[in-house]
């Protein structure tokens, strides 16, 4: 029977060759010259068999195999391996998709293996397990060939061993991605090889990619974040080294994403006392004279009884200090060390707890309560006041966030599950969305959006608050103009 067959080999007189032997038989041939060759000709060009070098330069025989094996159309190829390392090689030629393998040798000992390779094809039922590689017993083994198969066989473990992702670009496109870089790409193999590098990232990451690899960017990236690619919200650093006297070069890819984190936790910490340390100061220099302040007020309205204007001012000037006083008190809670116990607790119990306290503010701001907390919630351990503050800033925020709107009816939602060991608590309003400049720095000390009012600090507190107990808090715009706030906090602390 007539077939359609592929020959794919970097020796012309190979291909010359098989080409000869096929066609006598009354096959028709097509013949490609490496593996990029095959890759563009099966475009066009679906074959009942491929005959495929094993070690071509670039894109080997095992990268064209796996490739193969994953199109579509090639479902049904019978895929033969030539190889002239046969005798040094110790591999099972069907992990790469291959149905049998057949030893390079004389071109008269190999003839008969290739037409019985053909006859082979056509059985109903592909063998699974491997078979004898054919033809072995006409070739014999070569050291320098065994210890160059060992050596590399040591480099690649070197390369797939790294931390570091490595691409091998050849004429533009990807020969080789250790398995790092599978990793950061998060892709199958096949898709990443024959793949135009700047193809794999995405928006400005892939114009710079692009940029990298025609020049117009110095060959290693520095650190800087403009210069840093994303990608499946990794941040990564890039190195482009041309390999000299050949037309391929090597892009090294770092993923600094946790590194990054690292680091500006370390900012925020350094912030934080110096935070710390300013409060302190400004605690000692306020202190002292409100107190005096707040003792001349309780004189003067005990002594002026009758004045009924003079005492509103009073009421006045007292709340004001109230302010004050609650303000360098939240200073003071921003950075220093807690004092309070933690203990069981429900955290429905504390959201009910700060509901009620603000029940009339809720009423006279116009604003309804959506409450959904979960009735089966596992205890956790926690600080009840503190936990108390972090809701109360919130809710308080959201009652903030909504005034700026034009809503006749504000709405504040609040929900509590479990998922896996943790317990989920969000808090979500139909204010404003955040601007996106302004959402990543809500949790700086200091940031606000208020104007000519407001500390800055009343979410630093709540994520302070949530990371000593062993949580994460976390902000986000959701649709239909609302924002979310997110707190997961561990169940399995007692």
């Amino acid at each position: 029977m007539k077939k359609k067959i592929l020959v794919v080999d970097d020796d012309h007189m190979m291909l010359k060759f098989m080409s000869n032997l096929l066609e006598s038989k009354g096959h028709e041939v097509v013949t490609a010259k490496d593996g990029f060759d095959a890759i563009n000709i099966l475009t066009n060009f679906v074959p009942d068999i491929m005959f495929v070098d094993l070690i071509m330069p670039q894109l080997d025989g095992d990268k064209l195999c796996r490739i193969a094996n994953k199109m579509h159309d090639l479902k049904n190829c019978y895929i033969v391996i030539l190889s002239a390392a046969a005798a040094e090689l110790d591999f099972d030629y069907t992990e790469i998709g291959a149905d049998t393998c057949i030893a390079k040798g004389t071109f008269s000992s190999m003839a008969e293996h290739i037409l019985a390779s053909i006859k082979e094809s056509e059985q109903p039922e592909r063998i699974t397990t491997p078979k004898p590689i054919m033809g072995l017993e006409a070739v014999y083994t070569r050291q320098i060939t065994k210890e160059l198969l060992s050596r590399n066989r040591h480099l690649e473990t070197i390369l797939e061993s790294m931390q570091e992702g490595i691409l091998e670009i050849y004429s533009d496109h990807v020969v080789y991605a250790n398995s790092t870089a599978i990793k950061i790409f998060d892709m199958p193999i096949e898709k990443i090889l024959t793949s135009y590098p700047p193809d794999l990232f995405k928006d400005e990451s892939r114009l710079y990619v692009e940029d990298l690899i025609k020049g117009k960017k110095p060959a290693v990236s520095n650190t800087e974040p403009i210069n840093n690619v994303w990608l499946n919200n990794k941040q990564l650093t890039l190195q482009y080294l041309p390999v000299k006297d050949e037309n391929s070069s090597i892009i090294i890819i770092n993923d600094i994403t946790e590194q990054k984190i690292l680091q500006d936790r370390l900012v925020s910490s350094e912030r934080l006392a110096a935070t710390g340390r300013l409060a302190a100061s400004i605690a000692h220099e306020i202190n002292s004279p409100l107190l005096s302040i707040t003792s001349l007020l309780s004189l003067i309205r005990k002594t002026h009884t009758d004045d009924e204007e003079l005492g509103q001012n009073i009421e006045l000037l007292e709340e004001a200090f109230l302010r004050i006083r609650d303000t360098v008190k939240n200073l003071l809670d921003l950075s220093r060390p807690t004092k309070d116990t933690k203990h069981p607790l429900n955290i429905n119990k504390v959201i009910k707890n700060i509901l009620a306290l603000l029940k009339n503010h809720f009423v006279t701001s116009n604003i309804k309560i959506d409450c959904d907390l979960f009735s089966d919630l596992p205890d956790i351990k926690g600080s009840p006041q503190q936990l108390g503050q972090v809701f109360m800033n919130l809710f308080n925020n959201a009652v903030e966030a909504i005034k700026e709107t034009s809503y006749i009816e504000g709405e504040i939602s609040v929900q509590t599950r479990v998922n896996n060991e943790n317990i989920i608590i969000t808090v979500s309003n139909n204010g404003p969305h955040i601007p996106e400049q302004d959402m990543k720095h809500i949790f700086d000390p200091f940031f606000t959006r208020k104007k000519n009012m407001g500390t800055g600090i009343g979410l630093s507190i709540c994520k302070n608050i949530i990371e000593d107990h062993g949580g994460t808090i976390t902000a986000e715009n959701i649709k239909k103009e609302r924002v979310l706030f997110s707190i997961t906090l561990p169940a399995n602390q007692l």
